[in-house]
């Protein structure tokens, strides 16, 4: 449907106090099983309601936390819903305008920096060798980007090979009033 152009949005009210408690159920199990801490942190000082579409925002959410557990052994993933941090880096259509930032933060495998843009594309994984530990279609990340450009905004990579990851979903805080399908 991404691929398509034939995803259609449904904005509606979210509340991200929601959000949290539904993506706190739903990984808090994995946590314990795997042994890791999972932070997860709302900024008081946004607007409680978020005009969006609410089931896809959580299909991003659900999407970096699913990679960020399933790429790290030891130490933590956390989830932290506010503005963006100074050192994210904000693409150019995004300048500007008051946003949302959505930072899922793992201590994971990491991603070397010649591969942040390939891991947006489709089929694209950090390892794609024969051996590799990790499943997964390699599908994730570009859906969620696709997504997150259909909702107005983007996703941004910090990362470091062995140190683990950063994915930022930047939102505009008021959506479009003609949602667009992302250029693919």
């Amino acid at each position: 449907k991404v691929e398509a152009g034939k995803m259609e949005l449904v904005i509606d009210d979210l509340a991200l106090a929601e959000l949290g408690q539904r993506l706190r159920r739903t990984f808090a199990h994995v946590a314990e099983e795997k042994g890791l801490g999972f932070a997860l942190d709302i900024d008081p000082e946004l607007p409680a309601i978020l005009r969006t579409d609410g089931s896809k925002l959580e299909q991003v959410a659900n999407n970096l936390l699913s990679n960020a557990f399933k790429f790290t052994a030891a130490g933590a993933v956390s989830l932290r819903i506010g503005r963006p941090a100074n050192d994210v880096e904000i693409p150019a259509a995004l300048l500007g305008q008051p946003l949302i930032a959505i930072m899922v933060s793992d201590t994971g495998i990491g991603i070397p920096p010649d591969k942040f843009q390939r891991v947006f594309n489709a089929f694209e994984q950090v390892d794609a060798s024969t051996s590799r530990q990790f499943g997964g279609t390699g599908l994730g990340l570009a859906i969620s980007r696709k997504i997150a450009q259909l909702l107005g905004g983007d996703i941004v990579l910090r990362s470091e090979s062995g140190r683990g990851s950063c994915f930022t979903v930047l939102l505009p805080e008021t959506p479009l009033r003609h949602p667009i399908s992302p250029q693919s």
